[in-house]
């Protein structure tokens, strides 16, 4: 069978079958599956907004929130006990015009570098 194909190639007598293929696929419309939206996570997002406004009162547009990382731990308790876990409410929130500041006591070990 190999040898047939490379008689036909040299003779010009090969059909390329996979480039009629793949031609014909390309006028089809392609199927794509899209996963619905999560709104588990944007629920999630509203619910500790609203446990901020019940601690600190209405959050409105220009306000900063200073927060200590233990205090919105024990506000809004976390797996990874990091600053960065609290990334996604931070955006919300930057979206609404609020900035949220979490300062963690943890302190850095290059406090000498200055940046340039």
């Amino acid at each position: 069978m190999p040898f047939e194909n490379l008689y036909r190639i040299a003779f010009g007598e090969r059909k390329n079958s996979n480039l009629a293929e793949r031609k014909e696929d390309a006028g089809k419309e392609s199927h794509i599956e899209v996963a619905p939206y999560d709104t588990a996570k944007e629920d999630a997002t509203e619910t500790e907004i609203g446990i901020l406004e019940e601690r600190y009162g209405d959050l409105k547009e220009g306000m900063v929130l200073w927060i200590d990382l233990q205090t919105i731990l024990k506000l809004i308790p976390r797996k990874r006990q990091r600053t960065d876990a609290y990334n996604s409410l931070a955006s919300e929130l930057k979206r609404r015009g609020i900035t949220l500041i979490i300062t963690s006591r943890k302190k850095k070990r290059h406090e000498s570098q200055t940046i340039l």
